[in-house]
């Protein structure tokens, strides 16, 4: 019971923590580095919120609308089945509406890393964290349709509903894990791609080796609090459906 309790409320806190962070890190300290000639490390900023056309901070949307769409509605949207605080119907609504704005927040922002590497003349698609990531939003998306027809919409049968309810959970874990990977993957593609972490050089009249920026500190604090949550929420999961008092029964 102690144990399930602590699950339910790292998955309640940690994703809301992880989309704090990000707006922290999107909003505030997201810096690129490049290391010239005579090995001096140029810091750039690119941190703050855009929409208007050719700003590259328009990307930084992105990663805050994924992590706050996948991962901290998604996961309330779980939740309200784990801790089941009001009746079915009232779940339920909650559910679809949570896993709603899920997609409404992944759309806007899968639209702005399209906007912006179209704008600046960067291919789509091409790596890991993409390719991942669309394998996520398909799975999702798939799950999404299936869920509502099978469990929203009216007409279907009990019975029916009965035998999809495990697969349902089951593939609802797996996208939950998707999320993590996918989300990792990402963070971990950004701190590259700006150089945030080992640098070596001069850098604000200092020299530096190995020298891990803010950046690289708080992507890879993010990154760990998203397995951290993860694996809270699959753990509450399974918790709520092998209490020990229903294993004590089989034994």
């Amino acid at each position: 019971m102690v144990m399930g309790s602590v699950m339910r409320t790292c998955s309640y806190v940690l994703p809301f923590v992880v989309v704090v962070l990000m707006v922290v890190w999107m909003g505030t300290t997201l810096t690129s580095y490049t290391v010239t000639s005579d090995d001096t490390v140029e810091a750039k900023s690119l941190s703050g919120f855009a929409w208007a056309p050719n700003d590259g901070r328009v990307f930084n949307w992105h990663p805050v609308l994924m992590s706050f769409g996948l991962l901290f509605c998604s996961s309330q949207a779980i939740l309200i089945f784990v801790t089941k605080p009001y009746s079915h119907h009232v779940n339920k609504m909650i559910h679809v509406a949570c896993h709603t704005c899920a997609i409404v927040s992944v759309i806007v922002g899968l639209v702005a890393v399209v906007r912006f590497h179209n704008e600046h003349d960067i291919k789509n698609f091409y790596s890991l964290h993409s390719w991942i990531g669309l394998a996520t939003l398909l799975v999702f998306a798939s799950q999404y349709a299936l869920g509502f027809l099978a469990f929203f919409y009216p007409g279907v049968q009990v019975k029916l509903r009965m035998l999809l309810v495990p697969y349902h959970i089951g593939l609802g874990v797996g996208i939950v894990a998707l999320v993590g990977i996918t989300t990792v993957a990402g963070v971990m593609e950004k701190l590259m791609f700006n150089r945030s972490c080992n640098l070596h050089g001069t850098l604000d009249g200092l020299k530096v080796k190995g020298y891990q920026s803010w950046d690289c500190v708080l992507g890879n604090t993010i990154g760990l609090l998203i397995l951290v949550a993860v694996l809270s929420l699959a753990s509450a999961i399974w918790l709520s459906k092998h209490s020990p008092s229903d294993d004590s029964k089989h034994n």
